[in-house]
């Protein structure tokens, strides 16, 4: 050994490591090193088990409230469809009675002017033909004169062109009246010129075209509002 060696070592020739510790078999555990800073550590630390238990309990209770806020979400918006629906189908129902409505007056309206047209190239038809055909007043009369409850007195009032027409005739009409006692023809120039009424005891009938399409056109309308 050189001098060197020799005064390395100390005294008492025993050799001196300051850092080196008890050697023991197997692993050296850190808490046999650090034995006071564990137990702090898991004095600070909760126990696993009851963190998780509380976060699941937090977790069910979020979800039972997520649950419950739609369920009275969804009955809330249920309910106000319902009504939304109940509100659409009233209006619908009213719009429907309304169209009704229109169709029924329109129908009328359209109705009684297709009437009143009708009624008016008829009274021109019939004019025209009494008007070309004037004997057709002959066999109305004496239809008019049979008609009535006495035929023993009749009067006659016709407009001027009709009275032209039956005072050229009058003896024709006279033989188709042959019940009538006393006949009497008499000229109103009131009446146009297809007006003729006949009177007697019990009362009057007009045989004028225009009377004739006004009792056409109330019949028609009755039986149509009947």
């Amino acid at each position: 050994m050189s001098s060197y060696e020799s005064s390395r070592r100390p005294l008492g020739g025993v050799d001196f490591a300051p850092l080196a510790g008890p050697r023991v078999s197997g692993t050296v555990r850190a808490a046999s090193v650090f034995p006071d800073f564990d137990a702090r550590r898991a004095a600070e630390s909760p126990p696993a088990t009851g963190a998780s238990s509380a976060a699941a309990a937090a977790q069910g209770v979020l979800e039972q409230a997520r649950q419950e806020g739609h369920a009275v979400g969804f009955a809330a918006g249920k309910v106000a469809a319902e009504a939304e629906l109940a509100n659409a189908a009233t209006a619908f129902a009213g719009a429907v009675e309304e169209v009704a409505r229109f169709r029924a007056a329109l129908l009328d309206r359209y109705e009684r002017e297709l009437l009143e047209l009708a009624l008016g190239v008829a009274r021109k038809v019939v004019q025209r033909e009494l008007a070309d055909h004037p004997e057709h007043w002959l066999g109305m009369i004496r239809e008019a004169v049979l008609a009535t409850l006495d035929r023993e007195t009749i009067r006659i009032r016709v407009g001027t062109v009709l009275h032209r027409y039956l005072l050229d005739h009058l003896p024709r009409l006279r033989s188709l009246l042959e019940d009538v006692k006393e006949l009497d023809l008499v000229e109103d120039v009131a009446l146009d010129e297809t007006g003729c009424v006949i009177e007697s005891r019990y009362g009057d009938l007009d045989l004028g075209v225009d009377d004739q399409m006004s009792a056409i056109r109330a019949a028609l309308t009755g039986a149509h509002g009947a």
